[in-house]
């Protein structure tokens, strides 16, 4: 069977996504999940990946990753958001984009999707 990886935040959009996509193109999703440093209960967003019908569910550790090639140059270049806040969570995202194909490189998936929620959009990119 054909595999999906699924960047999995814990959240509703996510959860949900995982058995639509298992549903919709008969594949089985494998769910990955980041940690920046955020204070979250990562072994809860892994059992709760599994449980709504994800294959696997990982937990990358990319703290360390992330301090040195994303928040030190955003701090030195004074990056921020609407001027009032660092922009800190928009820069996980490329960071979260490459372990997510890392994890298909490694698992041999069909496809990775991406999604945008504030827009409710999806799409889907083929290896």
């Amino acid at each position: 069977m054909d595999k999906c990886v699924l960047a999995y935040s814990g959240g509703l959009d996510t959860s949900v996504a995982i058995r639509w996509i298992a549903e919709k193109y008969g594949v089985e999703v494998i769910a990955v999940a980041i940690d920046v440093g955020e204070e979250k209960n990562y072994e809860a967003i892994r059992a709760k990946a599994l449980q709504v019908g994800a294959v696997e569910s990982l937990v990358v550790d990319a703290r360390e990753e992330f301090f040195t090639d994303y928040l030190t140059r955003a701090l030195a270049g004074n990056l921020m958001y609407e001027g009032r806040y660092p922009l800190f969570t928009a820069l996980a995202r490329p960071l979260l984009a490459q372990h997510q194909v890392r994890v298909a490189q490694e698992m041999g998936p069909a496809t990775w999707p991406t999604a945008a929620p504030a827009r409710a959009t999806t799409r889907s990119a083929s290896r």
